[in-house]
């Protein structure tokens, strides 16, 4: 009687592990949506600053201040996408002990049944293996393009 307890303790300890760390992945994404919306914010305040600017007026502040920004949004990006694979790491291993402490659950099974199912209904139609984190980058990195072409042109 005291091993099904435990086991039943066990269980209810894994899934608080799970729920915190599945509401820690929701921050990452809206830090990163944050980090994004601060960037397309500051981009296109620099943009509209430099065309409005008078042509003997220094662009080379609004830039940097591009390629500054776009630089720290591709920093915190990459390191947000770290913290993210961390705690998918855990939730997999969290899953796997689950799937031992109740036999027959076979979360781990039914997540790639899942996963399967989605890929052949929505087939990539731009890009075969893109991540949605590249996306992410990639807007990071095109504020860097924009502020490095207006550094050379100024």
């Amino acid at each position: 009687m005291s091993d099904d307890r435990s086991v039943g303790h066990e269980k209810d300890v894994l899934l608080k592990f799970i729920e915190e760390h599945w509401s820690e992945i929701r921050h990452i994404e809206d830090q990163r949506e944050r980090i994004a919306g601060l960037v397309a914010l500051i981009s296109s305040g620099a943009l509209g600053v430099m065309f409005v600017a008078r042509p003997e007026t220094s662009k080379i502040p609004i830039a940097l201040l591009l390629v500054v920004a776009g630089t720290v949004g591709g920093v915190a990006t990459e390191k947000l996408y770290e913290r993210y694979r961390f705690l998918q790491s855990r939730l997999d291993h969290w899953y796997r002990t689950l799937d031992r402490l109740i036999p027959g659950a076979e979360f781990l099974a039914a997540r790639e049944i899942a996963d399967e199912e989605h890929k052949r209904g929505f087939r990539p139609r731009m890009f075969v293996h893109m991540r949605l984190h590249w996306i992410w980058l990639l807007f990071n990195i095109s504020a860097i393009v924009l502020g490095t072409y207006f550094l050379i042109w100024s």
